[in-house]
């Protein structure tokens, strides 16, 4: 017999059954970007008076046909014009009538005539100075018309530069001044100090803007917890899609309460969203206080898969010296390597790996510490790995694991810290073949019968000079000059022009491929010898280079002179203990996520705060090669006058020089459509580029809190020999 309580339970489940079920919860707001906390990734622009030509603060104005600065110790600083033309940009909050007052020098022309100068303003002629030799100062009206708010480009152009010292000059200018303009005092955007019981807040000075560039994957809201106005003027909220004009959402003045805006567009896409603070009148000083700003949208943010656990498999880090990846048959390099590509016919192939530096010394730094050049202190090429700097060697072996080194590269030496934690350093760069490499690790493999081991093997192979075995140069590169890759032959090749530099290049690549492809060999009869034995299957093999190689894809010959495709396109290819099936990852992958993956497949606990990822991780992400969100990698170059520094994300690229030997100005690439970085997408995609830029910072910035001291090692005689027959001096 049922009780009355059954019975009436049994009655709400009936009535429940036969309800329509309530609506789901909507999904909680959140806030996916806190402007507060993401102002040091911001673009910052502020209006100037003054652009002291020759100094560091003047350069970012100094974007097009400017020679490096000039002067300083009591002389005038200057820039001369380099070339046919200059350009240079400043920013303004609003049009105004202006004057640009210049002073500078002019070089006298061969033919006697002044020089000429025609001024051209985002496009539109103003009028032609003429300059008679010496220095000048001079005034030209800048009309509102032509004026912009934002970004403005004033070009300079020159009747007949001046050939001298192998420069084409035609001004050396010192001066530029915007009248009326802005006090040189301005600050920049910036948060507003901590205050107990009131939100967090930005301060944008008037003629100042905050540009933040947000990917969204849902329709996002802007939120003001209020504002306040100390100064007079008004606050523009600005939003921009790619390929679409700005779109004002709101002009605020005077103090307001908290408001929200909606950003436009829907679904993933990236968001520029600019706080302008446009001042009532030029004299006008003060600033607006934004309160809480921050973009909401629904729904949780998306996490990253959990990386899996492993056991204790032996290690193996093959490293091939300057291999680029489209030389391997697994990304599109033919039949030059057969051994890698049956060997990645079961391992997993990183379609889209990149390089921490386009050379050796920090890139294997990076390698083995799992930090990037900015981190761990390898940047130049006196520089050695700090003692403090934690290795995988050092790792593993306090975990229990035997470690050992076989080098055959200058770079990576005692001499160079590159020795730290292993208990077996062989640095023999008179073995430097790899076959030579095998027959000097194999006696070490035969007495690794207990503990596990960590391998690391540099072949060298591919480096120049380009001097393959005789059977790989007869079948890779018949009828070539004998001489043709040899260090002497190499510098006439780089000192060459025109049609001479092109026959050169054609003659070096198929050495060059030569060198490959015996490197391959060698490489074969390594994975052979860990078959005979038994340690193939239970050892964590992971193929790689340090960089690549260029043959004049973008004016240069080798590396570490550019940050293109060629010299930072890597083949990675990781084949797990017991893995057999062969498996393809488009995800971003790069070179300090090796020691993650070490780690974790050796069941050892790492420093808390590596910036890489476990490569099983990535492989497991399934992240879209032209995600909004999600991994970046950068790169750094500082060798001598080629210093600048690149990010991949998205399947995009910047380039971002600090000095015109790397590129003349900033470079975006779209990876997806233009692998071979042959268009620049600078112009045409301003938005995708202010989001890279911005992760750039965020990159910088992060850098900075965890960067270790560096130090310095002397470059002895025999040192300078070795590094200048491999082409860095």
């Amino acid at each position: 017999m049922r009780t009355p309580a059954v019975c009436a339970a049994a009655l709400a489940a009936a009535l429940a059954a036969c309800s329509p079920e309530p609506p789901p919860a909507a999904p909680p707001v959140a806030v996916v970007h806190d402007l507060v906390a993401e102002l040091p990734v911001a673009e910052l622009e502020r209006e100037v008076g003054t652009i002291d030509a020759g100094t560091a603060e003047a350069r970012p104005f100094l974007v097009e046909g400017w020679y490096p600065d000039e002067g300083g110790d009591g002389s005038p600083t200057i820039a001369w014009s380099k070339g046919r033309s200059s350009a240079l940009d400043f920013w303004l909050a609003a049009p105004r009538p202006l004057r640009v007052e210049m002073r500078g020098a002019a070089a006298a022309p061969p033919d006697g005539l002044p020089q000429g100068v025609s001024l051209e303003l985002n496009g539109h002629p103003l009028r032609e100075l003429s300059l008679a030799p010496g220095a000048f100062d001079r005034t030209v009206e800048l009309p509102p018309t032509a004026l912009l708010a934002g970004r403005n480009r004033l070009v300079f152009r020159y009747r007949k530069p001046v050939r001298r010292d192998n420069r084409h000059l035609a001004v050396a200018w010192d001066v530029l001044r915007l009248r009326p303009g802005r006090p040189s005092s301005i600050g920049l955007p910036h948060t507003a100090p901590p205050v107990a019981g009131e939100p967090p807040a930005l301060v944008l000075p008037l003629g100042t803007q905050a540009t933040f560039y947000l990917p969204l994957e849902e329709a996002g809201t802007l939120s003001l917890g209020g504002l306040v106005n100390e100064g007079g003027g008004t606050l523009q909220v600005i939003a921009r899609l790619e390929g679409a004009a700005e779109q004002v959402l709101e002009e605020l003045a005077g103090a307001r309460g908290p408001r929200s805006l909606e950003l436009p567009g829907r679904g993933a896409r990236l968001v520029a969203l600019s706080l302008r603070a446009v001042p009532a009148a030029v004299s006008s000083t003060g600033s607006f206080r934004v309160l809480a700003p921050a973009v909401r949208t629904r729904g949780p943010a998306p996490q990253l898969p959990p990386r899996p656990t492993a056991g204790r498999p032996n290690v193996l880090v093959y490293l091939v010296d300057t291999l680029r990846a489209d030389h391997v048959g697994v990304y599109g390099g033919g039949a030059l390597t057969p051994h890698v590509d049956a060997f990645a016919a079961e391992a997993t192939v990183f379609e889209n790996a990149i390089a921490q530096a386009p050379w050796t010394k920090p890139a294997v730094a990076s390698l083995l510490t799992g930090r990037g050049p900015l981190e761990h202190g390898v940047r130049l090429l006196e520089d050695r790995l700090p003692r403090e700097a934690v290795t995988a060697a050092e790792l593993l072996q306090a975990a229990g694991y035997q470690t050992a080194a076989f080098s055959t590269n200058w770079h990576i030496r005692r001499e160079t810290g590159m020795d730290q934690g292993f208990g077996t350093f062989d640095f023999s760069p008179d073995e430097a073949a790899s076959d030579q490499l095998n027959r000097r690790l194999f006696p070490w493999l035969d007495r690794q019968a207990k503990a596990p081991f960590f391998l690391y093997a540099h072949a060298l192979d591919p480096h120049e000079p380009y001097t393959p075995p005789e059977d790989f140069r007869a079948r890779h590169a018949p009828g070539v000059r004998a001489e043709a890759g040899t260090e002497a032959d190499l510098k006439k090749a780089d000192a060459s022009r025109g049609k001479t530099r092109r026959r050169a290049m054609e003659e070096l690549r198929p050495l060059y491929a030569a060198e490959v492809a015996f490197n391959d060999h060698s490489f074969g009869a390594l994975l052979q010898a860990l078959r005979a034995k038994g340690l193939y299957e239970d050892t964590l093999i992971v193929f790689l280079a340090d960089h690549g190689e260029e043959f004049n894809e973008h004016g240069a010959r080798g590396h570490a002179k550019n940050l293109y495709a060629e010299t930072l396109d890597i083949p990675l290819i990781v084949k797990w203990p017991r893995q057999h099936t062969g498996r393809r990852v488009a995800s971003i992958a790069q070179q300090i996520d090796v020691l993650p993956t070490l780690l974790q497949a050796a069941g050892v606990q790492g420093p808390p705060d590596l910036p890489g990822m476990d490569l099983a991780a990535v492989a497991a992400s399934g992240e879209a090669v032209e995600a909004l969100t999600g991994r970046s990698v950068l790169s750094h170059l500082s060798m001598r006058e080629h210093v600048g520094m690149s990010l991949v994300q998205g399947g995009w690229k910047l380039i971002s020089p600090q000095t015109p030997a790397v590129a003349p100005g900033r470079e975006l690439y779209h990876r997806v459509s233009d692998r071979a970085e042959a268009h620049n997408r600078l112009t045409a995609a301003p938005v995708r580029a202010g989001r890279l830029s911005s992760l750039l910072r965020a990159e910088l910035e992060r850098s900075r809190r965890t960067a270790l001291a560096p130090e310095h090692a002397p470059i002895d005689e025999e040192t300078r020999k070795a590094l200048e027959a491999l082409g860095y001096l």
